[in-house]
């Protein structure tokens, strides 16, 4: 899967669906792009957040931490 955000996340997900990666889309927060991996990711899943510091992403990865904490630390 691929998830998106930012400016060019439109094209992003275009390109991915001309991959063949059907499960892909764009969010408008990055809030709404944790909700999605929340909801998407199963237990033994890896997520791979890919993007700037401008864009802070970092903010992706604080909320997921929130829902799954690193292993060893629950």
């Amino acid at each position: 899967a691929v998830f998106a955000y930012g400016e060019h996340a439109c094209d992003i997900i275009a390109g991915a669906r001309e991959a063949g990666i059907v499960r892909s889309e764009a969010f408008d927060s990055h809030e709404a792009i944790a909700d999605a991996l929340v909801l998407s990711a199963s237990p033994g899943d890896s997520i791979l957040l890919k993007g700037s510091r401008g864009m802070r992403m970092e903010r992706v990865a604080e909320l997921l931490e929130r829902r799954f904490p690193p292993v060893g630390e629950e």
